[in-house]
C-alpha cells in the first residue's frame, strides 16, 4: 500500500522530516513531517473536492497493482503523472474563498 500526500509546495512549509525505523513489522519505513500554510491562513484554496469523488473513474485510469513495477526515477515520474492525471479527471475542483461557509 502506498500512502500519498498532495500539497502545493509554493503554499506549504514542510519541516522536521522523521523516519520511523522502529516499525519493523511493516514492509516500508513510515515518514512523518510537519506542514503548515506559508502565510498563516489562506483566503483562497483551489483543490480537489474530496466530498464527491468519482473513484470508479479514477480507478479505471490507473494501472492494476500487479502491473506497477517501479525500477527507476523515470518510471516513478510516469506513475506520479498517471496518479495526478487520474485525480484531476475523476475528482472535481473545489474553490474556497473568504465568502465560502466555514
Amino acid at each position: 500500500m502506498l500512502g500519498l500526500t498532495f500539497f502545493s509546495q509554493e503554499q506549504v512549509i514542510v519541516s522536521n522530516w522523521h523516519t520511523h525505523l522502529e516499525h519493523k513489522a511493516l514492509d516500508h519505513t513510515p515518514i512523518s513531517y510537519q506542514a503548515w500554510p506559508e502565510k498563516g491562513t489562506h483566503q483562497e484554496y483551489k483543490g480537489y473536492n474530496w466530498k464527491n469523488p468519482n473513484w470508479a473513474r479514477v480507478a479505471k485510469l490507473l494501472p492494476a497493482g500487479e502491473e506497477v513495477d517501479v525500477q527507476d526515477e523515470q518510471e516513478f515520474n510516469y506513475l506520479d503523472h498517471l496518479i495526478l492525471r487520474a485525480l484531476w479527471i475523476g475528482i472535481s475542483t473545489r474553490w474556497v474563498t473568504k465568502w465560502s461557509p466555514p
